[in-house]
């Protein structure tokens, strides 16, 4: 099949939707693959393999690790020969790695399955590379747009996968459901890989769609090779490693959004177990997590609106408040309507983060280089963030009780706010202004 031609109703296609649609199927499997579901499988695996709660955030911040380490190599990759080949990879790791999971029977093989899970990158620091630097290459103007719609597999994973892996873990196990879940999401990624494609120019098409001379919007322009292809005029500076790293924007974004995944990961992952202990049936928690997928469902296009029309870091702001809110919910939830409250809501905030994470660091830094610039700062985050899931686990293990790692969860969250306003988009280089200004 020619993909150069595709059309629909007599009309050329953007190849760039075309690959929307392909990475939001990535997100909804990623979603499976012991992402938001893997709160669920907690229980029964700390009953089979003998083992701590504290064990699991262990394992969720060795995924943390993985995709810290193999964040600046991957960044590298993807900049320079796209997300075919590398996510098509992934996929087949991926499988391979659950494949194992579904085999321990040691915490410690559990942790290191997961560093290597973190190691290819699917389910990275505030989203994956694959899935910004992609939507990066293809979208200027309409970035967040894209960006926004890519997000939708999250709502759509969720409401599936979240139901699906709570029947499956009573009913035929928790290795099982493992296999399942690896070998179906594997397998679609891989498949979604080969219909990557790294820039525009590749398919004879350009940034956004657009016409032959048709221009660029300030701040979402076309690098030099668009530029050449299409007459169009050039608007966005895309700033190299080294500017990058000597911008306060850098640091200060990778701290606060560090501070915001210590948080994020940490009630992610254990408001399940909280809320079974709090004597909700967890089919009933299950369920609730459906509900969550349609408050993400309905949020994520108007994020991606407000992202495209307002300052990111106003975003991210209301969406702390909104963190805060949930935490402080979880002291008090203790019946159904509560349950699916709290998880609405969270579903709302981590969305919310996750598309404007995505847009921000393109948006602040350009496109060119932003694989590897946000693979600099994978490091930094996770350093702030490892400790948050086995802190909270090593806190229930020796208290019975979430509620300090919900108290420290809070004033890291208030840190990052605070940090997030102090961090308007950064100022040019010097050299860079009299063209870009």
């Amino acid at each position: 099949m020619n993909f150069k031609n595709l059309t629909f109703r007599g009309k050329p296609v953007y190849y760039g939707w075309v690959m929307v649609v392909g990475l939001s199927i990535v997100t909804m499997v990623s979603m499976g693959m012991l992402g938001i579901n893997f709160g669920l499988f907690i229980e029964p695996m700390s009953r089979d393999l003998g083992v701590g709660q504290a064990f699991f955030g262990w394992a969720q911040s060795g995924r943390l690790l993985g995709s810290a380490s193999s964040g600046f190599v991957l960044g590298h990759i993807l900049d320079r020969y796209g997300s075919r080949v590398p996510l098509a990879i992934a996929g087949l790791l991926v499988l391979g790695a659950m494949l194992l999971i579904a085999r321990v029977t040691e915490g410690w093989q559990l942790i290191a399955l997961f560093v290597f899970v973190g190691l290819v990158g699917l389910q990275g620091v505030g989203g994956n590379l694959y899935t910004m630097v992609s939507v990066s290459n293809w979208f200027m103007r309409k970035r967040s747009k894209a960006m926004s719609r890519v997000f939708l597999g999250t709502p759509i994973g969720i409401f599936i996968v979240a139901p699906l892996t709570a029947y499956f873990i009573g009913t035929i196990g928790w290795r099982d459901t493992v296999l399942i879940l690896g070998i179906t999401g594997g397998l679609l990624v891989f498949l979604v890989g080969l219909f990557m494609r790294r820039r525009p120019k590749d398919m004879g098409q350009l940034m956004d769609g657009d016409s032959p001379g048709e221009s660029q919007t300030p701040g979402e322009g076309s690098n030099e090779d668009e530029k050449q292809s299409a007459g169009a005029e050039v608007k966005e500076y895309s700033w190299t490693r080294a500017e990058a790293l000597r911008s306060p924007a850098f640091w200060k974004l990778s701290v606060a959004f560090g501070m915001s995944v210590f948080s994020l990961s940490t009630v992610s992952l254990f408001r399940v177990p909280h809320f079974v202990n709090a004597g909700i049936d967890a089919q009933i928690v299950a369920y609730s997590l459906s509900v969550e997928a349609v408050a993400v469902f309905v949020v994520a296009i108007p994020v991606g609106y407000a992202a495209a029309r307002f300052q990111l870091r106003y975003i991210l702001i209301v969406s702390q408040v909104v963190s805060v809110s949930v935490i402080l919910l979880l002291f008090v939830s203790t019946e159904v309507w509560q349950v699916f409250l709290v998880n609405s809501l969270f579903g709302v905030t981590a969305t919310s983060q996750m598309i404007t994470m995505s847009v921000i660091w393109p948006d602040y830094f350009g496109k060119d280089n932003v694989g590897v610039i946000r693979g600099l700062t994978m490091p930094i985050t996770t350093a702030l963030s490892f400790g948050g899931p086995p802190l909270a686990g090593m806190i229930y293990d020796n208290y019975g009780s979430y509620e300090p790692a919900w108290w420290i969860s809070i004033f890291v969250i208030v840190a990052s706010a605070i940090l997030f306003f102090i961090t308007p988009k950064p100022k040019l280089p010097a050299h860079a202004r009299a063209v870009y200004g």
